[in-house]
C-alpha cells in the first residue's frame, strides 16, 4: 500500500534533512530510504502529493488544489479559541467559587459581569459610530427586495453547517428540510438569491453546534460578551468555533487565499441584522432600566427557544 505524504508545490522549495525538493508540473522521481520516510514532513501551504511505492521510490503527483491545498490554520484557530474559552470558563468558575459570582436565583451565570459590562459599553460605542450608520446607509442604498436577496444568500451559504447539526441532533425531518432548501434555492433560487423553497413549504430554521452541545446535555456555562461579536456563552462560543471549522467555506477560502471574503461575509451578515433591528434596538435601549441585563436576558431566551426548536418550554 503506498504511503501518501504532502510537499510544497509550485515554485517553492522544501528541505527535509539533506534532501531538497523543487516541485513542478513535471513528474519527478527520487530515491528515499525507508529509514527516512517517517521524517518526511512539511508544514507549509499549497500541497501536492508524494506517493511512495514498495521499493522506496516516490513520485510527485500534481493534485487538485481545492483538496491538497487545505492547510491547518483552521485547526490551529479552533484549538486557540477552545483553549481561550476553557481558560475563561475556569476563571469564571473560580470567581463563582470564591463568592465573587452571582448569587442563587440569578437568571444566568455571569461571574465576570464587570468585564462583560465594559466590553458591552465598548460595543455600544462602536455601534454608535460605525454599526448604526452603516446599517442606515445599507437600508437607504438597497431596496427591501435587494436586502432580502442578500439575506437569502447568507442563509443558503449556512446550509451545510445547519444540515450537519440537524443530523448530529437526530432531527431527520429538519435535515430533510435543510437539504431541500439548499437544493431548491441553489438552483431555482439562482444561487440563493430568492427563497423559492419557502414558497414550496420549506421554512428556514437555524442550527449550530452550540445548540447541538445543548442537546447533548452540556451546560451553557458563563455568559460572555465579546468585542464586536457581542453576547454569547462558553457553550455557544465553543459551538461557533466548531461550526467555523466544519464549514466548507472555511477550507475553500483558505485554499485560495480568500479568507478576507469570509470576514466580509460576517460583516455583511452583521450589517444586515443591524439594519433589520434599528427601531427595535432603539426602543429597547430607550425604555430599559438596565440595557445590559435586558440584552443578556433576551439573548438567553432566544438561545433557549432555538434549542427547543421553537417548542414551548415544559
Amino acid at each position: 500500500m503506498p504511503v501518501r505524504l504532502s510537499a510544497v508545490s509550485g515554485r517553492r522549495r522544501g528541505k527535509i534533512g539533506s534532501l531538497s525538493i523543487r516541485s513542478s508540473n513535471v513528474l519527478q522521481k527520487k530515491r528515499f530510504s525507508p529509514a527516512n520516510r517517517t521524517r518526511f514532513c512539511l508544514c507549509r501551504r499549497n500541497f501536492d502529493s508524494f506517493v511512495f511505492n514498495d521499493t522506496g521510490d516516490f513520485k510527485l503527483i500534481q493534485a487538485p488544489s481545492i483538496f491538497f491545498r487545505w492547510n491547518y490554520r483552521p485547526l490551529q484557530r479552533l484549538g486557540a479559541v477552545l483553549l481561550a474559552l476553557t481558560l475563561i470558563a475556569g476563571c469564571a468558575s473560580t470567581q463563582a467559587g470564591n463568592g465573587k459570582g452571582p448569587g442563587p436565583g440569578d437568571e444566568v451565570s455571569d461571574p465576570i459581569e464587570p468585564w462583560n459590562r465594559a466590553v458591552f459599553d465598548f460595543n455600544l460605542f462602536l455601534d454608535d459610530i460605525i454599526g448604526r450608520p452603516l446599517a442606515e446607509a445599507y437600508r437607504a442604498i438597497l431596496p427591501a427586495p435587494a436586502r432580502d436577496s442578500v439575506r437569502n444568500i447568507l442563509r443558503n451559504l449556512k446550509a451545510p453547517v445547519i444540515l450537519a447539526n440537524d443530523l448530529l441532533q437526530g432531527e431527520g425531518k429538519r435535515a430533510h428540510i435543510t437539504t431541500m432548501r439548499f437544493l431548491i434555492n441553489s438552483t431555482l433560487g439562482i444561487a440563493g438569491l430568492f427563497d423559492v423553497a419557502f414558497d414550496m413549504g420549506y421554512s428556514y430554521h437555524n442550527e449550530d453546534f452550540g445548540q447541538t452541545l445543548a442537546v447533548f446535555g452540556f451546560e451553557e456555562g458563563p455568559y460572555l460578551v465579546f468585542p464586536i461579536l457581542g453576547p454569547s456563552t462558553v457553550r455557544a462560543a465553543s459551538g461557533k468555533a466548531v461550526d467555523t471549522f466544519i464549514n466548507p467555506l472555511t477550507y475553500a477560502a483558505s485554499a485560495n487565499d480568500y479568507e478576507i471574503y469570509l470576514y466580509g461575509l460576517r460583516g455583511i451578515e452583521g450589517v444586515d441584522f443591524r439594519s433589520r433591528n434599528i427601531e427595535t434596538l432603539d426602543q429597547l435601549k430607550r425604555d430599559a432600566l438596565d440595557y445590559y441585563s435586558l440584552i443578556r436576558s433576551i439573548y438567553r431566551q432566544h438561545r433557549q427557544n432555538e434549542i427547543r426548536n421553537g417548542k414551548p418550554q415544559k
